[in-house]
């Protein structure tokens, strides 16, 4: 159902598992948090002045994306209760023809790739957009009856999470305007690899059926 009426079964989970207040307690965290991301992102000490004033242009730009989309693209099909696959296949013919409505329109950065009811959360680097669906703003990593402080803890670690994508390794090589380029000083990459060392030494160490992982 999430698959071929997905715009039906998001609005549906949003009516019984994303009321307002969860809604408003949600933005407050995920805005203080991109707040506090900026503020710190000052303090880099290992960063160039150079890298450091794109990083902080990027994040500033960075566009933030809770629950679900603000609209949805509705192509409609027959529904029948008699055939499984000529419904599948039609939810997938709907799909291609809702991409290809996009083809010929700029990017926008809310666009979702995901149901509101996953639980999951990402960045995408072409959109510099962070989207964090209302399927993981549940219980245990969130819920609007807990203190801030825990959800602090659970949701906003992963948000959290999800805004460094945007400044990691592959991060790096997508510019404040969302296009490919080696945007960071080599300074500014050597620094960043000596201190992602412990991550590659630590998984060095470890071992998955008897085969030895490659930290790297």
């Amino acid at each position: 159902t999430t698959h071929g009426l997905s715009a039906l079964s998001d609005l549906r989970f949003l009516e019984v598992y994303f009321g307002p207040k969860a809604k408003a307690d949600g933005w407050a965290i995920l805005k203080r948090l991109k707040k506090t991301f900026i503020k710190n992102l000052h303090s880099v000490k290992w960063m160039d002045e150079d890298t450091k004033q794109r990083a902080l242009t990027k994040a500033n730009l960075m566009e933030l994306n809770l629950g679900a989309p603000k609209n949805y693209t509705y192509v409609p099909y027959p529904v029948s209760r008699l055939s499984y696959f000529n419904n599948s296949a039609l939810a997938y013919h709907t799909k291609l023809l809702r991409m290809m409505i996009e083809l010929d329109r700029p990017l926008n950065s809310e666009t979702w790739n995901m149901r509101a009811s996953t639980v999951n959360a990402y960045y995408d680097n072409g959109l510099n957009a962070l989207f964090i669906p209302a399927g993981i703003m549940q219980p245990p990593f969130f819920s609007d009856q807990y203190p801030m402080s825990q959800n602090f803890g659970a949701i906003g670690a992963i948000m959290g999470h999800e805004m460094t994508h945007g400044f990691d390794n592959t991060g790096s090589q997508f510019n404040e305007k969302r296009q490919l380029e080696e945007w960071w000083s080599k300074k500014a990459q050597k620094e960043f690899k000596k201190r992602t060392k412990c991550i590659e030494d630590l998984y060095d160490h470890f071992k998955i059926a008897d085969t030895q992982v490659e930290g790297d």
